[in-house]
């Protein structure tokens, strides 16, 4: 909820939470209507490897806000896409999730 409330506090019109991998399946998520994302590395028991390369593909910015660190096997699939650690500062990650959206701005021109 704490960052939830924070993606309001910076501008977001609409922010998803979604708690479990049986929710991210059941809810319908409009790939059009999404302008970034936060993610953390695990939903409950399973690795969030699936939404994170469809925001990849997509061409989506996103960062992962996670107690995971680089380290972790997982990553690899994801080289270029910042880790923010648990417990984080809002601060930090709202630059990290700026910093995103600034580098897929500047990959497909739009400035």
């Amino acid at each position: 909820m704490e960052v939830e409330q924070l993606c309001y506090e910076e501008g977001a019109a609409k922010v998803f939470t979604i708690s479990s991998h049986e929710n991210l399946r059941s809810e319908t998520i409009s790939f059009e209507e999404v302008d970034a994302a936060i993610l953390d590395a695990r939903i409950g028991k399973e690795w969030n490897r699936d939404l994170g390369l469809r925001l990849m593909r997509k061409e989506i910015p996103f960062v992962f806000a996670t107690g995971y660190d680089s380290s972790e096997p997982f990553f690899t699939a994801f080289p270029e896409i910042p880790i923010v650690g648990k417990p984080f500062v809002g601060r930090e990650l709202v630059q990290a999730l700026s910093a995103a959206i600034e580098r897929t701005r500047t990959r497909s021109g739009d400035r």
